[in-house]
């Protein structure tokens, strides 16, 4: 383990290769970026991965991570994810760190994801790669781009200009 896994070797995700990379264009990206983590981007994970848990949020909570059963190229893996959404506009190492350290407390984890929406820089990448492989844990990185294909993959954001769908549709 400690390796780096692609988005649609997640069973769950499979789905995300119906959409190519040039099907988002500018203004899907700029909806995309728009989405609140915990409201929209946790929720809508939650849905693909059908799991009606919620992640408290809230000063008794264990660093917004949300924890959920996922299948890497068909075996089980209990999954943390560490996700930044629109209020985080540039995510640097200062802003992570400490979920990814909070990461490494879970017992049994198998697969270390980390999603954002804004631009990821290079100390938040490096130290979460660090992170993974000193867990012997495989690790994900989801970018705005992943992140609005398999929404889209999965009917929650609109095709067309990346907002979400609400009840309505």
């Amino acid at each position: 383990m400690g390796r780096l896994i692609k988005i649609q070797d997640i069973d769950e995700f499979s789905e995300i290769k119906t959409i190519p990379d040039a099907a988002i264009n500018t203004e899907i990206l700029t909806n995309i970026r728009d989405l609140d983590e915990k409201s929209e981007m946790e929720r809508f994970l939650r849905e693909i991965l059908y799991d009606p848990n919620e992640t408290p949020h809230g000063p008794i909570e264990i660093a917004d991570i949300l924890t959920s059963h996922v299948h890497v190229r068909g075996n089980k893996r209990l999954a943390a994810f560490v996700l930044k959404g629109k209020s985080f506009l540039r995510v640097s190492s200062r802003d992570v760190t400490h979920q990814f350290v909070k990461l490494r407390q879970i017992q049994g984890l198998g697969l270390m994801v980390f999603g954002a929406l804004g631009n990821v820089q290079d100390d938040a990448q490096r130290d979460f790669v660090q992170i993974a492989i000193d867990a012997g844990c495989d690790y994900l990185l989801i970018d705005a781009q992943d992140l609005a294909r398999l929404f889209i993959a999965y009917e929650k954001v609109c095709p067309k200009d990346g907002t979400p769908y609400d009840d309505t549709g």
